[in-house]
């Protein structure tokens, strides 16, 4: 590789739009062509294509900001390297079918890539895809770890459908402008900030048990939020959803501060049903919001006493 980088970085090439074809490679090593002295891609401006149809691996930094590249296939490849596809503004087609492990930044700022269909990925790591704005849909039937930031920022994504996830990382969805539908039905954990910002009209986590802070804080569209097994709301978890309408936690225990502050729609709350004990609500978990026109369902009269103490209308509260 280091005689191919001199190729690529010299004169001669220096103009030229190059298809790299490795029929015999079976490794894309680290910085393949990254000038590691200096830090600067010397193949960024010449490869547009390239392909290894026997490689198993692609390292760290194999492609970083290659600027003029449009297609990449490794149809054997099982792993992607940290850093891998990063800042290369050109990419729209990958085809990288057996990939088990997406490494943190692999195709992070790769700002034409419209879709990630990744049917094996177990692994999505840290800002895999952050800031891939023309990115509408997102495919891993088998991942199960969605690293933190994993799709933040991008802004065009409107489709999510990782049924087999167990983690959300912190801010994995952030600001996700267009994101109206998510299928992530396992997932134990929701990071702070996973879902800041987008456009979910319901939440419907049926296993989560921990809701990290500002988690859907501001999804201005979301008017429902189902969490059966949740014990945990975090701080300011749904501050802001304004159209949030119906909430429906019945083994929650703790309620952050700020929870359900600015949910202005509020109406109905189902919270600490049966035999479950809900511990003091922080004062301001319900902050700017009218609490005597809110229904709620609640399992004893412990818990109910700890909404009176709020303002919320004795009438207006049931003990089952």
């Amino acid at each position: 590789f280091d005689a191919l980088e001199k190729l690529l970085n010299s004169d001669a090439a220096k103009d030229r739009k190059i298809k790299l074809n490795f029929s015999n490679i079976e490794a894309i090593p680290a910085f393949a062509f990254i000038d590691t002295t200096t830090g600067v891609g010397v193949a960024v401006k010449t490869i547009v294509a390239v392909s290894a149809p026997k490689a198993l691996t692609i390292g760290d930094y194999a492609f970083w900001n290659s600027t003029a590249l449009t297609t990449a296939s490794f149809p054997m490849a099982t792993s992607i390297g940290n850093f891998a596809f990063e800042d290369c503004p050109a990419l729209t087609t990958v085809d990288i079918p057996k990939a088990t492990t997406i490494g943190a930044n692999a195709f992070n700022d790769c700002t034409a890539l419209t879709t990630a269909n990744f049917p094996v990925a177990t692994t999505i790591g840290d800002q895999a895809f952050g800031e891939c704005t023309a990115l509408t849909t997102a495919s891993f039937p088998m991942a199960t770890t969605i690293g933190d930031s994993a799709f933040q920022l991008c802004t065009a994504l409107t489709t999510v459908d990782i049924p087999k996830a167990l983690t959300i990382g912190t801010y994995a969805f952030g600001n996700c402008p267009a994101l109206t539908t998510v299928d992530i039905p396992k997932a134990t954990t929701i990071g702070a900030r996973a879902f800041f910002g987008t456009a979910l009209t319901t939440a419907n986590f049926p296993v989560a048990i921990t809701i990290g802070g500002e988690a859907f804080r501001n999804c201005a569209a979301l008017t429902t939020a189902t969490f059966p097994l949740a014990t945990t709301i975090g701080v300011q978890a749904f501050q802001e959803c304004a159209a949030l309408t119906t909430v429906n936690f019945p083994k929650v225990e703790t309620i952050g501060d700020s929870a359900f502050a600015n949910c202005t729609a509020l109406t109905t709350m189902t919270i600490a049903t049966g035999s479950t004990t809900l511990k003091a609500i922080p004062s301001k978990a319900f902050g700017r919001v009218d609490t005597a026109k809110i229904k709620v369902t609640t399992g004893s009269d412990a818990n109910k006493a700890k909404f009176t103490g709020l303002g919320f209308t004795d009438a207006n509260i049931i003990v089952q």
